[in-house]
């Protein structure tokens, strides 16, 4: 399911043993954190990839909510290796 849905909606091809968290808009996927296990330390998950729509994401100003609720969840997330790690923390700006 992880990988028809980043495939649909992201053009993205996760492998078969990665996570995802997804982020909905009014019930269509707006963003996608994929991940691989977690940190011994931290406990917290190694993101891979980061995918959103910019578009969808604007329309709705659903931006900054996506931010908090993942910084929310998730405390010290490791994205010092994701791609487009860029395109969260141009979102994560006005927190």
């Amino acid at each position: 399911m992880v990988q028809h849905v980043n495939a649909m909606y992201f053009k993205a091809h996760p492998r078969e043993e990665w996570r995802c968290d997804i982020f909905l808009v009014e019930g269509v996927p707006a963003a996608s954190l994929l991940y691989d296990g977690f940190d011994a330390h931290t406990h917290m998950p190694l993101a891979k990839e980061f995918y959103m729509r910019k578009s969808l994401l604007l329309l709705f100003d659903a931006g900054p909510c996506m931010c908090q609720l993942l910084f929310k969840r998730y405390k010290h997330l490791d994205m010092r290796t994701c791609i487009n790690r860029d395109e969260l923390l141009l979102f994560s700006q006005d927190l």
